[in-house]
């Protein structure tokens, strides 16, 4: 009978610790995700400010029209990968997920453009160049102040 306490006890003990060990590697693997999904998020924040800040630059109005439409091929950055993932914004207040999400929008809308522009690329003038290098000024700009606040509340994003 002595004996049957000790089992428990043991067994009780075995129990606890397994379930401190299954709580500590669920909060670790949180973490780790929250950590993935945070440098996900960066990680297309910074390729879409590059991807307008070169795509802008080369972007110039020419009456050699294949090459123009090449230009403009180059300049689409198609669908925005981190908005899909609502929780990835974790890091962000209210303001940076509207302007998050702004971004997506004009993103959107300035492929549209270009491909809109390609289907009548005869027309294309120097002011339609302008209006598409202003979109992607604007964009370019949004995604900066948003690495800069990501960069301020991290201090491992701030050292990139």
């Amino acid at each position: 009978m002595d004996k049957l306490p000790i089992f428990l006890d043991s067994t009780l003990l075995a129990a606890i610790i397994a379930a401190v060990i299954v709580a500590w590697t669920y909060l670790h693997q949180r973490i780790r995700e929250k950590e993935i999904k945070k440098s996900a998020l960066f990680a297309e924040l910074r390729h879409i400010n590059k991807h307008y800040l070169f795509a802008g630059d080369e972007l110039f109005f020419t009456t050699d029209k294949r090459e123009l439409e090449k230009l403009l091929n180059w300049a689409i950055y198609g669908p925005v990968l981190c908005v899909k993932n609502f929780d990835s914004y974790a890091i962000f207040g209210v303001e940076e997920m509207q302007q998050l999400l702004q971004v997506d929008f004009r993103i959107r809308n300035t492929d549209w453009l270009i491909n809109k522009l390609c289907k009548n690329i005869i027309d294309i003038s120097d002011t339609d160049i302008q209006e598409l290098k202003k979109r992607m000024n604007y964009i370019e700009s949004s995604v900066q102040m948003l690495i800069k606040y990501m960069q301020k509340n991290d201090k491992k994003l701030a050292l990139i």
